[in-house]
């Protein structure tokens, strides 16, 4: 039915934009639909802006975060597609801004139902074949346990940046890290987006788009 292909739309739209900018679950929930839209407007050939609006952890206010994105993924995930279905689907919903990550009124969707269509996307792969999961999911109560959208996009995320040998200087830049002291010591979390640690827009492009390039 329109209603269900409009669901699974905003979660894919939800999970791919998770996943490909390595960010926690209650972050991509921010989605902006306004932002989103005035940004696409702007032609940035290779990749395109998402827009967040909210409080990420460690802030006080309310803002935007323009986050630079590639527009196709080495493997082939067509984000910025994605994107722009997200934007049709809710347009003919008439929802124009607000939470993009919503349901057909604009109201933004809790992660309780984003872990829902998760698991059933999850449950169906593991009856067709369980070698696509870890060996420590032996069933279907692991995969409820183990799963949610809270942690999975970003944990996911990072392992496939390890795996393609992205950067560490990238990897904690999309990640919200920063490098702690002299050598051997680390990096801790900034507890702020990396926006708040750059003057200029420019200087997050190209490590963003390496990153997400990569997923």
């Amino acid at each position: 039915s329109g209603e269900d292909k409009s669901r699974w739309i905003v979660f894919s739209a939800y999970m791919i934009v998770a996943y490909v900018l390595s960010l926690r679950g209650n972050e991509a929930l921010m989605l902006d639909l306004g932002g989103i839209r005035k940004c696409l407007e702007v032609d940035r050939e290779d990749h395109f802006v998402v827009v967040l609006w909210g409080k990420l952890k460690g802030e006080t206010a309310y803002r935007a975060h323009n986050i630079p994105c590639i527009n196709v993924t080495k493997s082939g995930i067509n984000v910025k597609f994605t994107i722009e279905r997200l934007i049709a689907v809710k347009e003919y919903e008439r929802c124009v801004k607000g939470p993009a990550i919503s349901d057909k009124n604009g109201f933004l969707l809790s992660t309780g139902e984003l872990d829902q269509h998760l698991h059933e996307i999850l449950m169906d792969l593991y009856e067709v074949d369980p070698s696509y999961f870890p060996p420590s999911i032996t069933s279907v109560e692991d995969i409820l346990g183990y799963y949610r959208c809270y942690r999975t996009w970003r944990r996911t995320s990072v392992l496939r940046a390890h795996e393609e040998k992205v950067g560490t200087r990238d990897i904690n830049i999309v990640n919200k890290w920063e490098q702690s002291g002299g050598p051997g010591k680390g990096a801790k979390n900034t507890s702020q987006p990396m926006m708040m640690h750059y003057a200029e827009f420019e200087l997050l492009k190209k490590p963003f788009k390496r990153y997400t390039y990569e997923m």
